[in-house]
């Protein structure tokens, strides 16, 4: 970046350079602090903003060495010197600054899709970013647009200001970084400053993430179908929208009776469709339901919900063979919650580790998934049921790996791995739910297996040829 001049985004305003120490390493960034919004626009609407690289001090004293940390010597930062435009006095050589890889394994388990995250809201102007901020220490993460590129910003409200720093990119390694700490992602490195309340530029740490509207979907829950036009700002398609969740529209706590509102599904639940005596469930539909539970665990997983109660009893089914989960837990900030004591536990659903602990996780629920699909492959039994063991008894086996679950009947070979991946003791170990998702449609080619797709339109195609010979039986059907 040695000599490019950066525009600055929509609003502009003054760039604040970190105090120079002798004691520690000057580290520079694209960072802009919003002192005085109109000085700002009149001060820097004509001229661009230049990126300089502070020199470092011929002597400075060495940065101590963060412990469990890897140190990186002589590591080019992004941006550099413009000799051009230094004065006289300090057109010096272009120097080297230092910066400090933190590798994976010391910020621990960590969400690195970023759009999981539930402070990021994906390309959003600063105007808008400014309206949200409103204490000291809220922070989001955004994308924009600076030149010709698309960067990440992180935005923070610190001392009754709003700061906002580029998050920049090493060339060689492409590791990202603020200050002088360099992590694989963005999502490591906001886990990191976060966790530690380290400063990730000047002194500001993040405190309180922002998170998204209620109107801000992710692209993964927008199917685009029929094209319908197209206009000066883009096309207008028919789509669908597919959480695979039971939409919760609030709660009624005024007066008694006490009531939660949700989504009305206008077909039963899964656990009375598999126990029906009327008609058996298809293996195609099997393969469906346990698909659009994954879809809908995953869901809740990147909204980081942890839902605690997977069981074929909790999954609802519309008129269209949707499967949706419904009567979802708790939302959590860290990786694991502690179990609130009372009420009757669902200890033949539950993981050894919530049993042993009463700690639940998105691999707790990973666990239960299992369970379900022990539930769809025996046609509703409930999990244990053939031990004779309950209650603690049955809590101390499941600890002790004394009684281990297994489906004895025909189950498609990758249904089978992705039941034992689910029931593996270490949490570690286990599969993930975005895992499933990919396997279901590697195996199953599970977007001909939706009920919109092509076994759905085949289903209706013949329902209809049969509705069609039940009215008019005298008429022949040509095909």
């Amino acid at each position: 970046m040695s000599g490019v001049e950066l525009q600055p985004e929509s609003t502009q305003s003054e760039e604040k350079e970190e105090p120079k120490t002798a004691a520690t390493t000057i580290s520079s960034t694209e960072e802009t602090k919003t002192e005085n919004p109109n000085v700002a626009l009149d001060n820097l609407a004509k001229t661009p903003i230049q990126l300089i690289l502070q020199p470092t001090p011929q002597t400075p004293a060495k940065t101590p060495e963060t412990p469990r940390i890897q140190k990186i010597n002589n590591l080019k930062k992004s941006a550099s010197f413009d000799s051009k435009n230094q004065p006289e006095d300090s057109k010096t050589p272009k120097q080297r600054d230092q910066l400090i890889e933190v590798p994976s394994d010391e910020v621990g388990r960590v969400e690195n899709n970023i759009d999981n995250l539930p402070f990021y809201h994906g390309f959003m102007g600063r105007t808008e970013c400014e309206s949200m901020l409103s204490n000291h220490g809220d922070f989001l993460i955004r994308m924009t647009e600076v030149g010709r590129r698309v960067a990440y910003v992180i935005s923070v409200r610190w001392h009754y200001q709003n700061s906002h720093v580029l998050v920049k990119r090493t060339k060689t390694k492409k590791l990202y970084w603020t200050k002088k700490y360099a992590f694989k992602s963005i999502c490591e490195l906001i886990a990191y400053h976060k966790l530690n309340q380290i400063p990730f530029y000047d002194n500001m740490t993040l405190i309180c993430g922002l998170a998204r509207h209620e109107w801000q979907l992710n692209n993964e829950q927008v199917t685009l179908n029929k094209k319908l036009g197209e206009g000066q700002f883009g096309e207008v398609h028919k789509g669908k929208l597919k959480p695979n969740v039971i939409k919760f529209y609030g709660v009624c706590t005024m007066k008694e009776p006490i009531m939660i509102v949700m989504e009305f599904c206008d077909g039963s639940s899964l656990e009375d469709v598999l126990l029906s005596k009327e008609s058996k469930v298809s293996s195609e539909d099997k393969i469906l339901y346990l698909f659009h539970a994954a879809c809908g665990i995953d869901y809740l997983h990147g909204k980081h919900v942890i839902h605690r109660d997977i069981a074929a009893r909790n999954c609802l089914l519309n008129s269209k063979k949707v499967l949706k989960i419904s009567d979802f837990g708790l939302s959590v900030k860290g990786v694991a919650i502690k179990e609130r004591k009372g009420g009757c536990l669902p200890v033949k659903y539950m993981a050894p580790e919530t049993l042993k602990k009463g700690f639940y996780s998105t691999a707790s629920d990973i666990y239960s998934y299992g369970a379900l699909v022990y539930e769809v492959y025996t046609d509703g039994k409930t999990p244990f049921e053939s031990c004779g063991l309950r209650g603690n008894e049955l809590r101390k086996a499941i600890i002790g790996k004394s009684v281990i679950l297994t489906i004895d009947v025909e189950c498609p070979e990758f249904v089978k791995a992705i039941f034992e991946q689910s029931r593996l003791y270490d949490t570690e170990q286990r599969i993930s739910s975005k895992r499933i998702i990919e396997i279901f449609k590697e195996e199953a080619g599970m977007h001909e297996l939706d009920a919109t797709g092509l076994f759905g339109r085949i289903g209706s195609f013949f329902s209809r040829v049969r509705r069609q010979k039940e009215a008019e039986p005298s008429v022949p059907i040509l095909t």
